[in-house]
């Protein structure tokens, strides 16, 4: 028997949480809601979600942002898509460096949010059919990436961890480093050549996305660009210093 992919509504509305939870139930997920930070940690714990559905205004208590940064801090794995009537570009940056996978404005339809969903687990699932991940280290200038232990080491000794799909889009930009990957080429090697098809232009973007992700990150710690976009080309990363066996 098919397994009901598992999602979490994080919404303080009422109205709102019952008619996503409505919308997805009928599309054949298995739903769970949480109007708090609190509900949401809980229901992250126990019900194991595929795919996590948040708002950024919780009311009087933390925010949405509080509810990305501590699930993230245990889990780099779920997928986690902002909906939130805040689309000014400051919540958009703050979500993405926090690892936001991808963040949707106030009022959406109902074909929307199902596309959104839908895109979201079938990239999280593609992912398993693309490019294996090096178990190696890799130096640059200032910071080290051990793809073992799934973090960024700078020279003065922080950790910064780091996502599959980041883990994944360095890898793959390793194979010609300072060179342009393009961003189809990106998109077959990080998820999977199916993938790129005229009914998945919206894939693309969410490799946009990822990459401005992995920009940030990158930003934060060690406060500079490593990877780059080409525009209408592609993306590239600086040359390390070293690489591991099993790199570029």
């Amino acid at each position: 028997m098919m397994e009901h992919k598992r999602i979490l509504i994080v919404e303080d509305e009422p109205t709102n949480r019952q008619l996503y939870a409505e919308v997805l139930a009928r599309a054949g997920y298995a739903v769970q809601t949480a109007k708090e930070w609190a509900e949401a940690l809980k229901a992250h714990r126990t019900f194991k979600p595929h795919l996590i559905i948040l708002d950024l205004n919780l009311g009087e208590g933390p925010s949405g942002f509080h509810v990305l940064a501590d699930i993230r801090a245990v889990n780099q794995r779920v997928g986690i898509l902002i909906l939130s009537a805040f689309g000014t570009e400051e919540h958009f940056v703050k979500a993405s460096d926090l690892d936001a996978d991808n963040f949707i404005v106030k009022p959406v339809s109902e074909k929307t949010l199902l596309a959104r969903v839908r895109m979201q687990l079938r990239l999280e699932r593609d992912a398993g059919l693309g490019l294996e991940l090096p178990t190696s280290t890799v130096t640059f200038q200032d910071f080290t990436l051990d793809f073992t232990t799934r973090c960024l080491t700078t020279v003065d000794g922080r950790t910064h961890p780091l996502t599959e799909d980041q883990l994944r889009i360095i890898a793959a930009l390793l194979r010609h480093p300072g060179a342009v990957t393009p961003h189809d080429e990106l998109l077959r090697q990080v998820y999977h050549a199916e993938l790129v098809t005229s009914s998945t232009r919206n894939d693309r973007r969410h490799v946009l996305q990822a990459v401005q992700r992995l920009k940030g990150r990158f930003r934060q710690a060690v406060g500079r660009n490593v990877v780059e976009l080409e525009p209408h080309h592609g993306f590239k990363i600086e040359a390390p210093l070293e690489a591991g066996r099993g790199v570029a």
